[in-house]
């Protein structure tokens, strides 16, 4: 079936969802390597928080240890900064959780509907495939054109309209 005004504004909603929880994850990322600057610790300018590598660092320096690893300061990092850099780390693995939910939910609502062009009807799967042949759009950018745009039919009046005026 194609997407109504209703579907299209779940898929808002959904994308939406995964903004918000990108937003507050890269927010935790930021305020953990904040606080181990504080400290001392400079890695982070090489090896982002949410990197295997950050992730592994962090993960030692909360244990009290000292990872012998370039930008690590050998101080290591006060119990009581340990617990609330735990506490940042554990909010933005579960924001990351929610990223992942909402992409996922957001791509099974797109291939469960069929989507509007000029042609006919598509099946959300083909457009999907369709979206990521264009250089440089990846499931990130073609969500956030179907949250947007949905139809792009829907702009024909525009262009109309445009026509007119020359």
């Amino acid at each position: 079936s194609f997407p109504t005004r209703r579907s299209s504004d779940l898929l808002r909603v959904l994308w939406a969802k995964r903004r918000e929880s990108q937003r507050l994850a890269t927010r935790c990322s930021n305020r953990i390597n904040n606080i181990l600057l504080r400290f001392g610790h400079t890695f982070g300018a090489v090896n982002p928080m949410r990197s295997d590598i950050g992730a592994a660092l962090i993960e030692g320096l909360i244990e009290g240890g000292v990872p012998d690893y370039t930008g690590v300061c050998p101080d290591g990092l006060p119990a009581d900064v340990r617990i609330v850099i735990k506490d940042l780390v554990t909010q933005m693995q579960q924001h990351g959780l929610h990223v992942r939910q909402a992409v996922i939910a957001s791509e099974n609502f797109v291939k469960s509907r069929e989507w509007p062009t000029e042609k006919g009807a598509i099946p959300g799967t083909n457009l999907l495939t369709l979206l990521h042949t264009v250089p440089g759009v990846g499931t990130s950018s073609a969500m956030t054109w179907l949250a947007e745009v949905l139809d792009p039919r829907r702009f024909q009046i525009g262009r109309a309209s445009c026509r007119e005026r020359v």
